[in-house]
C-alpha cells in the first residue's frame, strides 16, 4: 500500500480527475494550471483552511486533503469541506492503464458519523507517521 501526503503527490491523472470531479476546475483548464492552483483550493492536512461558515479569511481554501492511499486496484482519497456543516468526502479512483486515464468510481459524502465505517478504516491507516484517529491532524 502506498500513501500520499497531498493530492499533487499522486500521479497527474489521479489528482486531475479528483479536482474535476469535485468541480474545483472545469475541463478547459490545463493540467499545469490546475497543479499550480490546487494548493489555493485544497489545504494540506495540517494547513489552515476555512472550517466553518464564518469567513475568517476569504483566501483560505474551503477543502482540506486528509490523506490518500493506493492499494493494488484503487486510490482511496479522503477530503473534508468546511461551511455550515463540515463534511467528509471519500473518493475511490480506479486507474485505466490501457487508456492511461483514471475514473472516479465512487464519491461518498456526508457527516463524519454518516461515513463512520469508511472513515474508521482510513483512520487506522498511518499517513506520514501519524494516524488520523490520533487527532494530531484535526
Amino acid at each position: 500500500m502506498q500513501q500520499y501526503g497531498y493530492l499533487t503527490d499522486m500521479p497527474a491523472p489521479v489528482y486531475l480527475s479528483v479536482a474535476r470531479s469535485l468541480h474545483l476546475f472545469d475541463e478547459h483548464e490545463k493540467p499545469g494550471e490546475i497543479r499550480a492552483e490546487l494548493p489555493q483550493m485544497v489545504a494540506p492536512p495540517s494547513g489552515r483552511w476555512q472550517v466553518g461558515d464564518a469567513i475568517v479569511d476569504p483566501n483560505l481554501p474551503s477543502w482540506r486533503f486528509m490523506g490518500g492511499v493506493r492499494s493494488k486496484k484503487y486510490w482511496h482519497i479522503w477530503l473534508q469541506t468546511g461551511g455550515i456543516g463540515k463534511a467528509e468526502h471519500v473518493l475511490i479512483v480506479q486507474p485505466d492503464d490501457v487508456a492511461d486515464k483514471v475514473h472516479v468510481k465512487a464519491h461518498f459524502m456526508g457527516l463524519y458519523e454518516d461515513l463512520c465505517p469508511l472513515v474508521q478504516v482510513l483512520e487506522q491507516v498511518s499517513f506520514w507517521g501519524v494516524t488520523m484517529k490520533s487527532g494530531e491532524l484535526w
